[in-house]
């Protein structure tokens, strides 16, 4: 018979000890995590720009996870956008649709316009209001952290003129 884990989410069993995770851009973080399980909730194509190809990816589902270094302080971390590399974890549960085509990875790869972010910096413009308001204040604190750290990773891509359409 199935898991519980098995009926409702997708799961990543890590293939070997050495654990990586890794960013929108496909490159390696310095975030680990215990276990040997995650759930994750998206499988899609991220180009890295560094290697100059597409790799099927994970996306952890709102995983905590810390930086390297920081076990003693056991600072756990609700990150929103880690990926684990297709090849490094089987996966059991529920099926995900691949959500694009190495192509279209590549394509997304390209410089984002200042229109293309305008909708960006409308949703930061509206962050001060969000906070605010009651429903943000009782909320959990892991979707409080998640929602400050899409914020604050708005504000840098919004800033940066090398920002891609990913």
């Amino acid at each position: 018979p199935e898991s519980y884990n098995d009926l409702i989410y997708t799961v990543a069993s890590f293939k070997g000890n050495n654990v990586a995770f890794y960013n929108v851009n496909g490159e390696k973080t310095n975030y680990k995590t215990d276990g040997d399980q995650l759930a994750v909730n998206q499988k899609i194509y991220l180009w890295n720009t560094k290697e100059n190809k597409a790799e099927l990816y994970y996306h952890v589902q709102n995983s905590l996870v810390y930086k390297t270094g920081a076990e003693d302080d056991r600072h756990d971390t609700a990150i929103s956008n880690l990926y684990v590399k297709a090849d490094d974890v089987a996966i059991s549960g529920q099926k995900l649709t691949t959500l694009n085509t190495a192509s279209e990875a590549e394509a997304d790869s390209k410089l984002a316009t200042n229109s293309e972010k305008a909708e960006l910096t409308q949703a930061i413009s509206d962050a001060a209001s969000v906070k605010d308001s009651i429903k943000y204040r009782l909320d959990n604190w892991v979707d409080r952290s998640l929602y400050d750290q899409a914020v604050e990773n708005a504000q840098t891509i919004a800033q940066d003129k090398n920002a891609t359409k990913m």
